[in-house]
């Protein structure tokens, strides 16, 4: 992946036609210069979707809403939690809270609910959050009423809000005592999760949907291949051990909370880089891309359609692969942010789409997101939510471009006839980016970790007149909110549809 010298490209003009690699993308620095202004026989710019219905409209139960991560926003001031996770934060040399720097502070109640009135203001009509296993279950066989309490009133207060609720039981983060028994190695593990699960099906039957697991091939890639994260092991056969594990205790949570509340939709959020063959028409570009999408992508999807009443999507990005003989070797390179790269595919090489990207060099691909959608519904037949979809962009330069143009194609895929209940946008406010600490930005509310400042981005502007409309206004959206390059790189895609 792309390092500190990005910083330096001219992201907003810097792309044009694909490139091989990121060392590609960083020799083209100021080579492309494209301008891709499409204008009139005036002189002025033309419309951005010359279509006789450029104003698209949702269902009227459509989700709009933001999404976190209890780990990244509660904070940990008292100390109170105790986790593999916090076991790491701590850790000295790990240097992820910079000095100065203050974590969101979640677990106090007032805080939360001052961000989530902010989010309620942008006429979203849901969110999704977490519960944290480690403080609900802070002993093994315990229960903390004080959490319950805890996560009741913040449950409430979406209501009050109206917001629709949607939970992850688990995001990443093991209770301290669970990582001790061996985490997701152990059967012990799966069956105290179904425990948890149970315990919190009896007591929040008003919360509609479900996530059981957040992203479960990177806790078994990261955690188990690569070793960025916890536990830090380095071992193939153990990752994959761990994801079927995963797949386990996703099966006996889901069976916990429809045995509860019969009328729940429960899934997981299934990560989703998606890879397309560089050359469409070459065999071994399109079997290599068809290999590795269901090994980095959709296994775990695969193996839980009939324990899921929705497929989860977490989509950030996408990448071409093309077939690459001498690549032969099954290694685990992650990038700046800890995310296992996708170049490290045995007989695939990566072939990085030269279009804007964001802060952690992840290219702005909405076709690839239709793409994804469209096969997914072909492959599973499952109703699908996106329930992460977002950019790292600090300066808040593409996130407008990033939203206008993703919910275009998620629509488009509904046109086509895709079955999508909601979308959820990540994040809802800057947080702690695990091991990156508050390097990236990836909030609708920007936070600035010294002062703790709150400040709603323009971009969020954008997104509240979509969800408050229930309707995308391609052409005046992309006029108001689009600088004209970024309007030329709509147009070129909604050209394509």
């Amino acid at each position: 992946m792309c390092h500190a010298p990005v910083a330096q490209l001219d992201r907003a003009s810097d792309f044009g036609s694909e490139g091989r690699g990121f060392k590609s993308l960083l020799a083209h620095k100021k080579t492309a210069q494209a301008d891709f202004r499409v204008t009139n026989k005036c002189g002025r710019m033309a419309k951005i979707w010359p279509s006789k219905n450029p104003n698209r409209n949702f269902p009227e139960n459509f989700l709009f809403g933001s999404a976190i991560s209890p780990f990244q926003v509660e904070g940990n001031l008292d100390q109170s939690r105790r986790s593999d996770w916090d076991e790491r934060l701590n850790q000295p040399e790990q240097n992820i809270i910079q000095p100065g720097e203050h974590q969101l502070n979640w677990w106090n109640e007032a805080e939360a609910k001052a961000d989530l009135q902010t989010i309620s203001q942008l006429g979203l009509n849901a969110q999704r959050l977490g519960f944290e296993w480690a403080r609900i279950m802070p002993e093994k066989g315990s229960i903390s009423q004080e959490a319950i309490g805890r996560y009741r009133k913040l449950v409430d207060y979406l209501h009050e809000q109206g917001l629709t609720p949607m939970v992850t039981l688990n995001h990443f983060v093991l209770p301290a005592w669970a990582a001790a028994e061996g985490g997701w190695e152990s059967y012990s593990t799966q069956a105290a999760f179904r425990h948890y699960a149970e315990c919190i099906a009896d007591r929040f039957g008003d919360v509609p949907y479900w996530i059981t697991i957040n992203e479960p091939t990177h806790t078994a890639g990261l955690g188990y291949l690569s070793g960025t994260w916890p536990p830090g092991k380095k071992n193939i056969l153990r990752a994959l051990n761990v994801l079927h594990r995963l797949v386990n205790a996703h099966n006996v949570a889901f069976e916990a909370i429809k045995r509860t509340i019969p009328e729940a939709q429960v899934g997981a959020a299934n990560t989703l880089v998606w890879l397309k063959p560089q050359r469409p028409d070459n065999f071994f570009d399109r079997n290599i891309t068809k290999v590795m999408n269901h090994f980095y992508s959709t296994r775990f999807m695969d193996r839980t359609k009939d324990t899921s009443d929705f497929i989860g999507l977490n989509f950030y990005t996408g990448y071409y692969l093309k077939f690459n003989a001498r690549n032969g070797r099954v290694s685990a390179k992650p990038n700046n942010l800890g995310i296992v790269s996708v170049t490290d595919t045995p007989l695939g090489e990566i072939v990085v789409p030269k279009v804007p990207y964001s802060d952690i060099c992840w290219p702005i691909v909405p076709d690839f997101f239709l793409d994804a959608l469209t096969r997914l519904h072909q492959t599973f037949k499952k109703p699908i939510i996106i329930t992460e979809n977002g950019i790292a962009d600090r300066d808040d330069q593409f996130r407008s471009l990033y939203l206008l143009s993703h919910i275009v194609a998620l629509h488009e895929a509904m046109v086509r006839g895709v079955d999508i209940k909601g979308y959820f946008h990540w994040s809802t406010i800057d947080n702690l980016e695990w091991l990156e600490g508050f390097r990236y930005k990836f909030g609708l509310i920007a936070y600035n970790p010294q002062t703790q400042e709150r400040t709603l981005r323009r971009s969020a502007a954008l997104y509240r007149e979509i969800a408050g409309s229930n309707s995308i206004r391609v052409n005046t959206l992309a006029e108001k909110y689009l600088p004209p390059e970024q309007q030329a790189f709509l147009a070129d895609f909604l050209s394509k549809l």
